[in-house]
C-alpha cells in the first residue's frame, strides 16, 4: 500500500492531499481515528492492521508533513488540556 501511495502522491497531488489531511485531522475525533489500528472485515476475526497514520508515515515523499501535522495536533491537544487546568492570577492587587 505504502508503495502505491508513493506512486500517486505526485508533485501536483502531494499538496492537495497533505492540506486535506491537515484539514480532516483539526477535528478530534478524525485524530483518533486515522490514529486507531485498521480493522480488515472480510480477513478472518477482524484481523488488525497498521494505522492510516503509520501507513503515511511509511510514505518517503509526505513523511515529514504528515510528522509536522502530528506534532503540531499533539502540542494544539496538550495546550488545550493545559490551558484548562491554569489558574488565573489577578496582579493588580
Amino acid at each position: 500500500m505504502r508503495h502505491a501511495l508513493a506512486g500517486k502522491l505526485t508533485s501536483d497531488i502531494r499538496p492537495r492531499f497533505l492540506t486535506g489531511f491537515r484539514a480532516f485531522v483539526a477535528d478530534a475525533d478524525a485524530l483518533k481515528a486515522v490514529m486507531a489500528p485498521i480493522v480488515h472485515e472480510h480477513a478472518r476475526m477482524g484481523v488488525l492492521a497498521d494505522s492510516l497514520v503509520k501507513v503515511l508515515l511509511g510514505v518517503d515523499n509526505i513523511q515529514t508533513e504528515v510528522v509536522t501535522v502530528l506534532l503540531e495536533k499533539m502540542c494544539e491537544q496538550f495546550m488545550d488540556a493545559d490551558h484548562a487546568s491554569y489558574v488565573r492570577v489577578d496582579t493588580n492587587t
